[in-house]
């Protein structure tokens, strides 16, 4: 696995330049904005940030995997998206555990399987609901589609919150 990292130069900065202009064509194509500050990933590539329905929604580009060192070939290089819950929301469940999971009305339950089906991975923390694309192209028509289908399930695991 070949690594990106900061401050390095020749392909790792041209792949890095790739990466940094396929944002840009994302949030052109979708109507997003660009975001410097990066809340979920590394480097120095923006975020994607879109409002869709009342939810905010970031997408970028991120290593998947074991990135906690650096010469992991379990680590993929992936296009994420990210949806944080709204102040007056929580989500059903604190993470998508296989006890979680069986604990999702039975409808929940099958549109979050039908999205697994199609990407590389899914996750779950209070902090957001994160999709991985299973590559890091910029297709605007792919990457709109999946951000669809992942606020359809972001909205079926939202639910009020109560204070408590």
């Amino acid at each position: 696995m070949r690594w990106l990292r900061r401050g390095r130069s020749g392909p790792q900065q041209d792949e890095l330049g790739r990466l940094n202009h396929d944002q840009y064509t994302v949030a052109a194509a979708l109507g997003g904005r660009l975001i410097p500050q990066r809340r979920f990933g590394g480097w120095d590539l923006p975020d994607v940030e879109l409002r869709r329905g009342g939810l905010t929604v970031r997408t970028g580009v991120g290593y998947r995997g074991d990135a906690s060192r650096g010469d992991s070939a379990d680590a993929r290089l992936l296009r994420w998206i990210r949806i944080a819950p709204p102040a007056a929301m929580r989500w059903r469940v604190p993470r998508l555990t296989e006890r979680a999971r069986r604990d999702l009305p039975p409808p929940v339950h099958e549109l979050l399987k039908r999205l697994e089906q199609d990407v590389a991975g899914v996750e779950l923390d209070r902090t957001g609901f994160v999709v991985w694309l299973p590559g890091t192209e910029p297709d605007p028509v792919t990457v709109r589609t999946a951000i669809d289908r992942t606020i359809s399930v972001a909205r079926k695991l939202l639910v009020p919150n109560t204070g408590g």
